[in-house]
């Protein structure tokens, strides 16, 4: 089903556990539970082990509070800058009053607690922090996720310039797809 505008990936693993990055935008207010929620009922969901909120926006927040509110969250990651607006207020209320752990995720870190799963940070880079003029995009969190032969790398909305210093810095190398640039590494089945 359509979730509107803006990102939400949900990643079961094989082995267990349940992340989801980003809660898309929230449009219909009137429902009190959107359809994020209801997809993750219809799913059978009744825990997300960790939420990923790419970066303090509107588009990406979305759902994430009535996440909060139906489901028990383990930990909450986010890439550390701060955001304005009515989606990242809500957000955080959410965070504080379903008093889950929140975390913030620098280049190098490793989301644990997903057996078989390797869940890297490759952004934000932390130097891009001590600009806070610079647009919230520069401050995405990039995951890398691999899981046997699968890899996929989930970048937020970061810039071109984020792109290639991932590209640069041998973190990425780009690869040519039908429908653009795909950035990934060591993937050998990808989507």
């Amino acid at each position: 089903p359509s979730l509107g505008q803006g990102d939400c990936i949900l990643v079961e693993f094989p082995k267990g556990g349940c992340l989801l990055v980003d809660g898309a935008e929230r449009f219909d207010t009137s429902q009190r539970a959107p359809e994020l929620v209801r997809l993750l009922l219809r799913k059978g969901i009744t825990r997300v082990d960790a939420i990923v909120n790419t970066h303090p926006q509107s588009d990406h927040i979305g759902c994430l509070p009535e996440v909060l509110e139906h489901f028990p969250v383990g930990v909450v990651y986010h890439c550390g800058a701060s955001g304005q607006g009515e989606a990242v207020r809500s957000f955080e209320e959410a965070m504080e009053r379903e008093g889950c752990e929140v975390l913030p995720v620098r280049r190098g870190q490793i989301i644990e607690g997903f057996p078989g799963a390797k869940i890297e940070i490759l952004c934000p880079n932390p130097d891009y922090l001590a600009y806070s003029q610079l647009d919230v995009n520069y401050h995405s969190v990039v995951l890398r996720i691999e899981y046997g032969d699968f890899s996929c790398l989930l970048t937020g909305d970061i810039p071109a310039e984020v792109e290639q210093e991932l590209v640069a810095e041998n973190l990425v190398v780009k690869k040519s797809t039908i429908g653009g640039l795909f950035l990934i590494k060591r993937c050998t089945n990808c989507m």
